[in-house]
């Protein structure tokens, strides 16, 4: 009796893949120096202002909002501060967390915890411990190079816990859908025993089920000395219930859309040459670091990645990381036309409140969420008194008592259809 073999199955999704991804994607031509301008109320429309209730604490309005199923959690990284909120921006309680150090937070949907993984500071990793490291993600002894801690949304007491280190985290892997997980590792390893290496793996319980893009790990790759400390990896923007998400890979024009077991060449961002990474230089890559630092210097309007990848029915929102700059864009595919999202303005109508100069903000929902300081608000309020302005009840009412140094307000948006 047969019995399957892992491996040939997984090299046959790699053969099946790779035809897929022959499918022709659609050019869409982008000149980053004539991406236009236009009103922003032409794209969004805002639907909630949320003034912050927090009488006793003081909340900075340069803070980011992290959307959950019952909370608005507030993050500001400068304080190193959590505030959570009721979903109707009511104070339920603050976190100090300075003694975890920059930590980046992360939301787990799927558990519905906030989480942050730390490197234990006591321990000095090379590039190529790392490697070895993540070789072998469930291997115990790993643990103690890590150190995990999660906030349990599901129970109101709301503590920080210190937990076992999530294997799928020593791994460098990211939450894709369902039990699913996806990685991405790019950098060259001269003394790796296997050659061949992938620019995205998706796992399940923490063993690849399937592998895109193949690359030499010993070779010269344009990857070895750009990809160093990964610095440079595929990521994949927020995936839907359906297990839909999109990606790019570096120093390529592409967005592909990522469906479970399916990938898609979906879109080519055709760019002015002087914005694009030479044939050769993809082909044989860089000789040496310095080699690299100086064609940075030199190619500063090069491509280095497409970021931030939303895609809706009616628009096409990414960024564009190059050697020395970063620049979002949204693509109106009823207008075929690109804008710089910076370039996209409010007006009056909107209260000046800027909404997509770096793409779309945190989504939850359908919905969307920017936080505005007061300052802001309280500026433009007191510039257009006396003028025709309809302001919304709840907006209207902050104003009237709100300084510069009041609590920001939480502007719930969405896309127009």
């Amino acid at each position: 009796m047969r019995r399957s073999c892992p491996a040939c199955i997984l090299l046959l999704w790699t053969i099946v893949h790779s035809l897929q991804l022959s499918a022709q994607p659609v050019k869409l031509y982008l000149n980053p120096a004539t991406a236009g301008a236009a009103p922003q109320s032409n794209f969004v429309e805002i639907t909630s202002f949320i003034p912050v209730s927090s009488p006793d604490q003081k909340i900075a309005g340069a803070v980011s909002i992290i959307p959950t199923a019952n909370y608005l959690v507030l993050y500001d990284y400068n304080n190193k501060q959590l505030f959570f909120l009721s979903k109707e921006a009511r104070f339920i309680k603050k976190l100090d967390i300075k003694k975890y150090g920059d930590a980046e937070i992360i939301y787990d949907n799927k558990k519905e915890v906030l989480k942050f993984n730390l490197r234990n500071k006591h321990y000095i990793l090379t590039n190529t411990d790392l490697e070895k490291i993540r070789a072998k993600p469930t291997l115990k002894a790993n643990q103690k190079y890590f150190k995990n801690y999660e906030i349990d949304l599901k129970n109101s007491s709301l503590i920080i816990q210190k937990t076992a280190t999530d294997p799928y985290f020593i791994g460098n892997a990211n939450w894709f859908y369902d039990d699913y997980y996806y990685r991405s590792n790019l950098a060259s390893a001269g003394n790796a025993k296997d050659t061949l290496g992938y620019e995205l793996e998706i796992l399940k319980e923490n063993k690849p089920v399937r592998r895109y893009f193949p690359f030499n790990r010993k070779g010269k790759t344009v990857f070895q000395y750009a990809a160093a400390n990964a610095e440079m990896q595929l990521q994949l923007g927020s995936s839907d219930a359906r297990g839909v998400a999109y990606t790019s890979r570096p120093f390529l024009p592409y967005i592909y859309r990522l469906d479970k077991d399916t990938i898609l060449p979906l879109y080519e961002i055709v760019l002015p040459v002087e914005h694009v990474m030479p044939a050769e230089r993809l082909k044989s890559g860089f000789s040496s670091k310095a080699d690299w630092q100086t064609f940075q210097t030199k190619h500063a309007g090069v491509m280095r990645s497409l970021e931030n990848i939303s895609n809706t029915d009616k628009y096409l929102f990414f960024s564009i990381s190059s050697m020395r700059n970063y620049e979002s864009y949204v693509y109106d595919k009823s207008a075929a036309k690109f804008y710089k999202t910076k370039m996209i303005k409010a007006d009056s109508t909107q209260f000046n409140i800027q909404l997509l100069n770096w793409g779309l903000g945190k989504g939850s929902d359908k919905f969307y969420y920017s936080v505005v300081p007061a300052k802001e608000l309280v500026e433009f309020y007191k510039k257009n008194k006396g003028k025709s302005i309809s302001y919304p009840a709840a907006l209207e009412k902050y104003l009237l008592k709100a300084d510069n140094d009041a609590n920001p307000v939480i502007i719930q948006y969405k896309l127009k259809d």
